[in-house]
């Protein structure tokens, strides 16, 4: 038996053609892996930044000791009041207003975005000591935060602006 031997010793051009061709599905493989791991770890992290939102948010009420305005608040805005004294013990009320605007969560004292890529945000109160805040972000996930805050004082000078 004889077998066939060529002198040219290379790749013939049917070999050539289907390592190309392996090459091209290995990359097409790792291109759609690459682009779930993306996707994945996008709508991952969404999640975590709203619950680094609640976090944060929560911890700023708690260490200011806020108090919920119910009278001056409504679906698309929350006032919340920090009780103060100044220099000669006269109290008075620092307010700061939590709102939605260009897809962004605000607070008033200043710009201070909160949250980003938001589509609404609706507020809603139970009693006079829990708001709650519906957030809808632009990729149609909705997640609802709810904060317990001290009911605001019974006090005539509520209403009085920062001096």
């Amino acid at each position: 038996m004889k077998i066939f031997k060529t002198k040219n010793k290379g790749f013939m051009l049917a070999e050539a053609i289907i390592a190309i061709l392996i090459t091209v599905l290995c990359f097409e493989i790792l291109y759609s892996t690459i682009n779930t791991v993306r996707t994945v770890s996008h709508k991952r992290d969404g999640v975590n930044n709203v619950a680094f939102a609640y976090i944060q948010l929560n911890r700023f009420i708690k260490d200011r000791d806020l108090m919920l305005d119910i009278k001056h608040s409504d679906v698309k805005r929350a006032i919340l009041k920090q009780k103060k004294k100044d220099e000669e013990n006269k109290v008075y009320y620092e307010t700061y207003s939590f709102y939605e605007r260009k897809g962004q969560l605000r607070m008033s004292q200043g710009y201070m975005p909160l949250m980003m890529n938001l589509r609404t945000v609706y507020f809603s109160y139970v009693n006079k000591d829990v708001m709650k805040m519906k957030i809808v972000e632009r990729d149609g996930r909705c997640s609802i935060l709810a904060f317990k805050l001290k009911e605001m004082e019974k006090d005539q000078r509520a209403d009085e602006p920062k001096k």
